[in-house]
C-alpha cells in the first residue's frame, strides 16, 4: 500500500473505512513511520476540535445579520443621478460658451452642428477611399492567385514531379520574402 493522503487518514480516524480497508491501513501504519506520525497529528487535531464547546447561535441570528447589512441601492436612482449630472454638466458647458463667446444658445448649437457634420463628412470620405483601396487589393490578390494556380496547373502537365516541387518551394520562398518586405515597408519595421 502506498502512503496515505489526508482524506484517507481522516476516514480512518473517523472509522468510516470498511473492515478490509481498515486492516490494510493498520498494516501500513506498522511499517511506515511517516504515515503513523501523520495519523497521530491528525488524531490530536480531531481530539482538540471535539473538545471545544459547541457554539450556540441565537435564534434570531439570521435576522440580526440581515439587519447589519447595508441597504440595497436603487439602480434606477443611480441612473437618474448620472443623467442629472450629465444634464447639469451640459448646461454648465453651454452657459460657459455663452459667456465666453457672447453667442446665443441657438448660434452655438448651429456652430457645433456644422463642426460635427464637417468631421463626419471628412471621416466618411476617408472611409470610402480606404474601402476602395482595400477592395482593389483584394481583387488583385484574387486575380494573382488565380493566375498562379492556372500557371501551376498548366506546368504540372509539362514538368515532372521533382521540378514541380522545386518550383512550388521557390514560389513559397519568394512569396514569403515579398510579403515580409511589403510588411516592413508598410509598417516601417526593421
Amino acid at each position: 500500500m502506498n502512503c496515505m493522503d489526508a482524506d484517507r487518514i481522516y476516514l480512518y480516524l473517523e472509522e468510516e473505512l470498511s473492515a478490509q480497508e481498515k486492516d490494510l491501513v493498520e498494516a501500513h501504519l506498522l511499517i511506515c513511520d511517516t504515515c503513523r506520525r501523520a495519523v497521530e497529528e491528525r488524531r490530536f487535531f480531531l481530539e482538540a476540535a471535539n473538545s471545544l464547546p459547541k457554539a450556540e447561535l441565537p435564534v434570531d441570528f439570521s435576522q440580526q445579520v440581515m439587519k447589519a447589512l447595508p441597504p440595497l441601492r436603487n439602480r434606477a436612482l443611480g441612473w437618474l443621478t448620472a443623467a442629472a449630472s450629465t444634464a447639469a454638466a451640459a448646461a454648465l458647458m453651454w452657459l460657459t460658451i455663452f459667456l465666453l463667446t457672447g453667442d446665443t444658445l441657438s448660434k452655438s448649437l448651429i456652430a457645433l452642428n456644422q463642426l460635427l457634420w464637417n468631421q463626419v463628412q471628412s471621416f466618411a470620405l476617408i472611409f470610402v477611399k480606404v474601402f476602395k483601396v482595400v477592395s482593389l487589393l483584394l481583387k488583385l490578390c484574387v486575380r494573382f492567385s488565380e493566375l498562379l494556380f492556372n500557371s501551376f496547373t498548366s506546368l504540372t502537365k509539362i514538368l515532372n514531379p521533382e521540378v514541380q516541387i522545386l518550383l512550388i518551394t521557390l514560389t513559397v520562398i519568394i512569396s514569403t520574402a515579398l510579403f515580409l518586405g511589403a510588411k516592413r515597408f508598410i509598417f516601417g519595421e526593421k
